[in-house]
């Protein structure tokens, strides 16, 4: 087999989208040329026994079974078994585009290939909201271009293409252990070794909303929010043009972390959501919402929910929320 792309896709007790997601790569105008690596986790739902059934119907997927490790080793695992000359990644609940491969293959001369995607819930596009499409050097890598890379719609490892050579050379890993944000890690430091990126204006990926998924994010909102500020501060720490990325990068922790608050709040009780600002309220970054700048906010509930906020009234944050989502349930119904 001519193996040019070799597609990894972690698995973990996702019986119920695996094979739509796997059927998505089958379905690729340029399957003849893909490696699937299926690394499954330590299932336990039957999605083992379904990866192997894969295995057996098509000589180009195969199946790695590893104990319950993370998605970050499994990812890594795969990594290493890969044979293609280009790596990619599909999560198990997601989709391709049939013309994923064959797109992005297209524009592979560059270091990182980009293509935007959809949200299933709300079926918009992302990533197009910020870059151009088109081809960037080394020397276009200035302010505005990582000012769009700070952006959740740019760190996710899977609407990309990368080369093999590049990840192995440099030692580019996903890092085993840590619990959020971990694509975004392996994003950023293989885009120190790029020399070139290119960004293609097409939805070619789904992301398809898993509700789970979107539980633990609820629930860990903060602390997600949290190590992408430390992450993101460390790694533009001697940029020349590092203070006008930190501000970029507070707007977007002030910005994220007040919807983790707002659903932690919408989703929970109120002694939850009490304990959950007064947890916020409490901590060290409280001092970025008092830099921050609310002055273009037009909203009458943002301005009240932002100056409760401002002046450490958790219990009114949380009653204010609640209001508000009775309010808007009200005028739905």
């Amino acid at each position: 087999m001519n193996c040019k792309v070799s597609v990894i896709i972690p698995v973990y007790n996702c019986i119920k989208y695996l094979e739509n997601a796997v059927k998505s790569v089958i379905s690729q105008t340029e399957f003849e040329i893909i490696e699937l690596i299926l690394v499954d986790d330590g299932s336990t739902d039957g999605s083992e026994k379904l990866c192997d059934r894969y295995a057996e119907m098509y000589d180009n997927i195969s199946v790695i079974h590893q104990k319950n490790s993370g998605v970050s080793v499994a990812r890594n695992n795969g990594i290493k078994a890969a044979k293609g000359e280009y790596i990619a990644f599909l999560d198990s609940d997601d989709e391709y585009k049939p013309s994923f491969i064959l797109e992005m293959l297209k524009s592979a001369d560059a270091d990182l290939v980009c293509c935007d995607y959809f949200i299933s819930s709300v079926d918009e596009r992302n990533v197009g909201l910020y870059f151009k499409a088109g081809k960037y050097s080394k020397d276009e890598f200035d302010l505005d271009f990582y000012k769009c890379t700070v952006h959740s719609c740019f760190y996710s490892c899977w609407n990309k293409l990368y080369k093999k050579d590049i990840i192995k050379k440099n030692h580019v890993s996903f890092p085993a252990g840590v619990k959020y944000a971990e694509d975004m890690v392996f994003v950023f430091e293989y885009l120190k070794y790029c020399e070139s990126f290119e960004f293609i204006n097409e939805a070619l990926y789904r992301y398809n909303v898993n509700p789970d998924n979107a539980t633990y994010v609820v629930k860990n909102g903060f602390d997600v929010q949290r190590f992408i500020y430390e992450y993101q501060t460390r790694y533009f720490e001697n940029a020349f043009f590092k203070d006008d990325i930190l501000n970029e990068i507070t707007e977007n922790f002030v910005y994220f972390t007040t919807n983790s608050v707002n659903s932690e709040i919408t989703y929970g009780s109120i002694p939850a959501g009490y304990k959950y600002v007064k947890r916020v309220l409490a901590s060290d970054f409280y001092d970025l919402y008092l830099k921050a700048d609310y002055s273009e906010f037009k909203c009458f509930y943002d301005k009240v929910f932002f100056t409760l906020l401002k002046k450490r009234m958790a219990l009114a944050v949380v009653l204010w929320r609640k209001l508000f989502d009775l309010r808007s349930k009200l005028l739905h119904d």
